[in-house]
């Protein structure tokens, strides 16, 4: 079994920043799981899509799209209060893991 488990804990959350990262998150998610579920048996991804409002990004319709189909993934995708350190926040807050990474989502 892979991803989370409704009766235990993810033993990692590994939030990736997405800023931006448009179409490049649908690979780079993809890698992702594929390491996790080789490696971890429970996990969680959360994605930050935070955005600049009256902008084209078109990341937070991606990684909200990304987490509908997976139970393991979480997305974020809030209008942008801050920089990088806000997106952290952002979706560290949301972390239940046991261990929590943090990467940057556009490789």
């Amino acid at each position: 079994m892979s991803g989370v488990n409704k009766f235990m804990d993810p033993e990692i959350s590994v939030v990736i920043l997405c800023f931006k990262a448009g179409q490049r998150v649908y690979g780079y998610i993809e890698k992702i799981v594929k390491l996790l579920n080789h490696s971890i048996p429970y996990w969680e991804i959360i994605l930050v899509g935070n955005y600049f409002e009256n902008t084209n990004d078109d990341t937070p319709d991606i990684v909200k799209e990304i987490a509908s189909k997976n139970n393991s993934i979480k997305a974020i995708a809030m209008p942008k209060e801050g920089m990088m350190g806000w997106d952290a926040r952002s979706g560290l807050g949301m972390a239940t893991g046991k261990y929590i990474c943090i990467i940057d989502g556009d490789e």
